[in-house]
């Protein structure tokens, strides 16, 4: 068979099937076809974990920055006294930004062996495979680190540069 007449080929093929397996419908996908729709599918999956990802990592940040606020403010005359005894801005901020790192990093712990388990997985179901590499997981822990830090980073600074007679004023 020769691909220039395809509508001839499946009309011959339509016929020999009749006479084959009679009563039966001839039912008939091409390859290329099959295979593009699988592609689609999973071309539809990855836009719809890309649009939740960036939308959790917003309510996430929006999350980190309430908290951060709610911290600083409970800590006002805390950081009043401290800025008070000789604590310099970086000292505070350090302090503040600490607390958060090791919540990210509690949190990293968790949420990697379940991402692991979930990719590896996922990726049984493909011909062609690729290893999961402990740098992306690295990397994913480095990128919400940073994230975290960036969202509390204005908090902690601003509490770090109030002046300590209005912090303990403040109650």
């Amino acid at each position: 068979m020769q691909g220039d007449d395809l509508l001839d080929i499946v009309g011959r093929l339509e016929q020999a099937w009749a006479q084959v397996a009679p009563g039966q419908t001839f039912d008939y996908v091409f390859l290329d076809e099959a295979v593009d729709s699988q592609y689609r599918a999973e071309e539809r999956l990855g836009t719809i974990v890309t649009l939740g990802t960036i939308l959790s990592l917003i309510v996430a940040c929006l999350g980190l920055f309430g908290l951060a606020t709610l911290v600083t403010v409970r800590r006002t005359k805390e950081i009043g006294i401290r800025k008070t005894m000789g604590a310099s801005a970086s000292d505070i901020t350090l302090m503040i930004s600490r607390e958060f790192a090791i919540l990210v990093g509690i949190a990293v712990l968790i949420a990697s062996p379940v991402a692991f388990l979930a990719l590896r997985a996922w990726l049984q179901g493909f011909a062609y495979q690729t290893t999961l590499s402990v740098w992306l997981f690295v990397g994913a822990a480095l990128l919400a680190l940073a994230v975290a830090l960036l969202a509390v980073s204005y908090h902690a600074i601003r509490a770090a540069r109030l002046d300590p007679v209005n912090a303990l004023r403040y109650e």
